[in-house]
């Protein structure tokens, strides 16, 4: 599955530049295990440089970048969670259309509002988790991890961490909406509490 591939190579990429090449702290004690310098500018998303042409390749490197342990193990925990079950529901070249295309403009989206610099894959599990909520639409048991995976990783927030708020909130809208339009919109019969009858709006040609 695709999801597994995606977590496999987000987690080797790790490994090196952060684990065998990094440091052991970039700030706060909970900001533990970080990127090589280098490899972040390198294939961080700096907003400056991809403006100027200079490293336009970034806005597609900068979601297998995390800058710390937690930000990769929360956005891994929440794309194994949301992105195995978006992929087994939706088929696996629709999830990574989401996946992909999600990251990618909430990235770009962020170049003029966003911090300097962008690390991470949160704009593309936004978008997974954005589908997911989708075709889950009225149960319960699918709102409650969303809602604690929107929560969880705004809490550095309350900390002073920079959180890309702007690439979250478009990534989700990116993810809704490519869903909405490959898979349809939920129909429901009246008293069903069943989330799964989908009315398919796109071409069959």
């Amino acid at each position: 599955m695709l999801t597994q591939i995606l977590l496999i190579a987000n987690i080797i990429i790790f490994s090196i530049f952060n684990i065998v090449l990094g440091k052991n702290t970039c700030g706060e004690s909970w900001e533990a295990i970080c990127v090589n310098d280098n490899f972040l500018l390198s294939f961080a998303q700096v907003n400056h440089l991809v403006i100027t042409g200079e490293r336009v390749y970034q806005l597609f490197t900068s979601m297998f970048v995390h800058a710390f342990f937690f930000h990769l193990l929360w956005n891994m925990l929440s794309l194994w969670y949301f992105g195995s079950r978006l992929e087994r529901r939706s088929g696996s070249l629709t999830f990574l259309a989401i996946y992909l295309s999600s990251g990618i403009i909430a990235n770009i989206a962020s170049l003029a509002l966003g911090p300097s610099i962008i690390a991470g894959a949160s704009g593309a599990v936004f978008g997974v988790v954005g589908a997911y909520i989708l075709l889950t639409v009225r149960s319960k048991s699918a709102a409650i991890p969303a809602m604690i995976f929107i929560i969880g990783i705004h809490l550095p927030l309350f900390v002073g961490a920079n959180v890309n708020v702007l690439g979250h909130i478009i990534g989700l809208a990116t993810g809704t909406s490519i869903a909405l339009l490959k898979l349809g919109r939920p129909r429901f019969s009246v008293g069903s509490n069943h989330p799964n009858n989908y009315h398919d709006t796109s071409n069959p040609n």
